[in-house]
């Protein structure tokens, strides 16, 4: 079992070189159909395609491409809005963030190639007692990229009536983000994820998209006079502790280790893979590197699931006996509670779990719906009334570099 389930593994991950097939008589073939198409595709005259832009449209998409070397296009976080900002207005926001000497510290290429090797060694280590050295070699990194740090513009939470001419820098809120693609804990946090991602089905509330969401809905009974509210954790990701992460991660591993293929790993193996996972936490911005002291980064493989199971840990002790419904998207949470008594006292022993996590709370609007994800919800005679929802603020957003600069 445990053998088919490492070539299962091993089959799923991007192979690090081409491997060229070997010929086949129908190859010949291949190549002179190949030939007659690319012969009929030239006597074809070019064709000329429409657009459904306006010239005016199209005047400003060429000055934006005209512009990428002072621009930087992007997305809004979790709305998708259309995002163009300054470059300078880009660093800004983001040297703002990286000056909190709580989170992150001056690091430098020195101690990034020292990390690499200190996670190269331990991977190496602990992979090869259970496998060979050559299925082992496919999780770990001889020229890893330095991860890229990067922000995302909550821009729903931007004042919708404040001309972008006139918004201050400091009401503007980020998502940070360290890209870690083909950094040097990619390939063992995949690896993790894959092996620990089966837990995830013994963690109650979680779910993983709006239809799991609404089926959960329609299965629920909701009395009319039931009440309903939702959660947000703040700033999840740099809030939680990743000892005690480690630590939820391993005894929620433990209770069910029967239950999930370990492919031959114990509890300690993937504590000490997890740790150095996590050690390994320097990045770069605009040429600059650093180092994150604590929590966890978003854009690490392994990140949302430690979360995911750490809050898992904190609901078990604060939810009280009249919560109907309790669902979670990572840090998203749709409560249905008897009462409203039983929703403040919810929130209150969430609040008091982690003095660094905390939960704000949203209530119905007047028409009684609930956004929650890409959907908003209320309940009339014990019904489900489940619509798709997008957030109001799902609009272009233009930040105007000169709006920054001091006015003398």
């Amino acid at each position: 079992m445990i053998l088919v389930l490492l070539t299962t593994l091993i089959q799923t991950f991007p192979k690090p070189q081409i491997s060229i097939p070997k010929p086949t008589p129908i190859d010949p073939m291949i190549s002179v159909l190949e030939v007659d198409l690319m012969r009929e595709y030239r006597k074809t005259p070019t064709s000329h395609f429409g657009t459904n832009l306006t010239s005016q449209e199209l005047r400003g998409l060429r000055k934006l491409q005209a512009t990428r070397e002072i621009l930087r296009i992007s997305v809004g976080d979790k709305d998708g809005a259309f995002v163009v900002m300054s470059r300078d207005l880009d660093k800004a926001l983001t040297s703002s963030a990286l000056t909190d000497d709580s989170i992150y510290e001056r690091s430098s290429f020195k101690c990034f190639t020292q990390k690499c090797q200190i996670l190269k060694a331990t991977v190496k280590s602990v992979l090869c007692r259970r496998w060979n050295t050559k299925t082992a070699s496919r999780f770990w990194t001889n020229y890893a990229e330095v991860p890229t740090y990067y922000s995302l513009i909550k821009t729903h939470k931007l004042d919708r009536s404040t001309d972008p001419l006139e918004i201050d820098l400091s009401t503007i809120k980020t998502r940070p983000i360290v890209s870690s693609c083909g950094g040097p804990s990619d390939r063992i946090s995949w690896l993790l994820v894959k092996l620990l991602s089966p837990l995830l089905s013994y963690v109650g509330a979680h779910i993983v998209n709006s239809s799991e969401f609404i089926d959960a809905i329609k299965q629920c009974r909701v009395p009319d006079s039931a009440c309903y509210v939702s959660y947000d954790a703040v700033s999840l990701y740099t809030s939680i502790n990743n000892d005690a992460a480690i630590k939820t991660l391993l005894q929620l591993l433990e209770c069910h280790s029967k239950e999930v293929n370990m492919c031959g790993f114990c509890a300690e193996d993937f504590e000490t893979l997890v740790k150095a996972t996590l050690a390994c936490n320097i990045f770069r911005f605009n040429n600059d590197f650093y180092a994150q002291k604590r929590c966890l980064a978003m854009g690490i493989r392994i990140a949302p699931l430690l979360a995911i199971v750490y809050l898992d840990h904190i609901e078990k002790a604060s939810l009280t006996n009249g919560i109907i419904l309790y669902k979670r998207y990572i840090d998203d949470v749709f409560v249905i509670g008897s009462s409203h008594s039983e929703l403040r006292s919810t929130l209150t022993n969430l609040n008091s779990m982690d003095v660094n996590i905390k939960f704000t709370v949203e209530e119905p609007s007047r028409d009684g719906f609930l956004p929650f994800l890409n959907t908003k919800g209320r309940f009339c005679n014990e019904k489900a009334d489940i619509r798709w929802y997008r957030k109001p603020s799902s609009r272009i957003s233009y930040f105007i570099h000169e709006a920054h600069i001091p006015r003398t």
